[in-house]
């Protein structure tokens, strides 16, 4: 009993060590994802709903107060005019550097209800002021209550842009943020497969690199006897294993065969930098796989290097080796 409680107690205190390590290892991780996620709750929830209560305290603010003036013209002032409240209102808005969302129509009926729930007058009393804004509001030229009606639907439009702005400058940001994210841990994990990958390689046997060397050697016997080609093997070390010219243009064929791990970006690089100034073809064969860095290299190679062209041809035996090369032949003077 005691030895179980014991290997219980081991298991659970490895289990929180790696827990632990693991969020120590990856607390950068853990806040950008943090701060991705408050990026989009303060932009797609906070800010707009900040924006609008803040439009909203305001406009309501100013509302009731233009709304208070008005009734204390109607109430002390028997010859108000329509021009006097459009000049309270408009006056309002200048002082106060916004836009209030209503039309002067829409005003002074909102000035109407005032008055009526309005308990410390006379049910008559309220009914005469009622009557006389109705007057006023009778005097508005249809024409021109129509363009105010359309002026204060572009009002409350704009304030929905503001607020729909707000949601997709917080959402592309974000965007941004998780495409960054998402390169950084590829570009993480592509270099943990390209270290891994290196020592792999390392610890491989003898025994293993001789069988790689006498394939590597009956891969240039097979080519070597494809009619029609001069294949050349360099005299010194020039960054690759095979030479040949075929039409006036170069090709160099560099041989990687391995056994158990992917070709690494090392041994890539040293062929592909020995030929960045040479016009003509580089093929790279290999038996295994790229590691995601050498897919990287290579494209990038394609893209920056437009005399030589890079091919990557994978191979299982020397006899698909043969076949690939020849189509590749035949492609290249089709194409010619």
């Amino acid at each position: 009993m005691m030895s179980n409680l014991i290997q219980v107690s081991a298991i659970i205190k490895k289990t929180m060590r790696t827990f632990f390590n693991g969020l120590i290892k990856n607390l950068s991780n853990i806040f950008g994802i943090l701060g991705i996620l408050l990026t989009i709750y303060f932009g797609t929830f906070y800010v707009p709903s900040w924006i609008k209560e803040n439009q909203n305290e305001k406009l309501n603010s100013s509302q009731q107060q233009t709304i208070q003036t008005i009734k204390e013209l109607i109430y002390k002032d028997s010859t108000v005019t329509i021009q006097e409240i459009k000049t309270v209102v408009v006056g309002k808005e200048l002082d106060e550097k916004i836009s209030i969302p209503y039309t002067f129509y829409e005003i002074l009926t909102l000035c109407q209800l005032s008055f009526i729930e309005d308990r410390f007058l006379p049910l008559e009393r309220r009914m005469e002021l009622t009557n006389k804004l109705e007057i006023l509001k009778n005097q508005l030229i249809p024409e021109q209550a129509w363009t105010e009606l359309e002026k204060s639907r572009e009002r409350r439009a704009r304030n929905k842009i503001i607020i729909i702005l707000s949601i997709i400058i917080s959402l592309i940001a974000s965007g941004i943020g998780i495409l960054s994210f998402y390169r950084k841990l590829k570009l993480e994990k592509d270099k943990q497969e390209e270290i891994n990958n290196e020592i792999e390689e390392s610890t491989v046997d003898i025994s293993y690199k001789d069988f790689a060397r006498q394939t590597e050697k009956e891969f240039i016997e097979a080519l070597q006897s494809i009619k029609g080609i001069k294949f050349k093997i360099p005299a010194r070390d020039e960054g690759y294993d095979l030479f040949f010219n075929k039409e006036n243009k170069d090709y160099f064929i560099e041989f990687k065969l391995l056994t158990k791990s992917k070709v690494g970006l090392g041994s890539f690089k040293r062929f592909i930098y020995r030929l960045k100034d040479r016009p003509g073809e580089a093929w790279f064969i290999y038996n295994t796989d790229l590691t995601p860095l050498v897919m990287t290299e290579a494209k990038n190679f394609n893209n920056k290097n437009k005399d030589i062209e890079l091919r990557l041809i994978k191979v299982n035996n020397k006899t698909e080796l043969v076949e690939k090369v020849e189509k590749l032949l035949h492609t290249t003077k089709a194409h010619m």
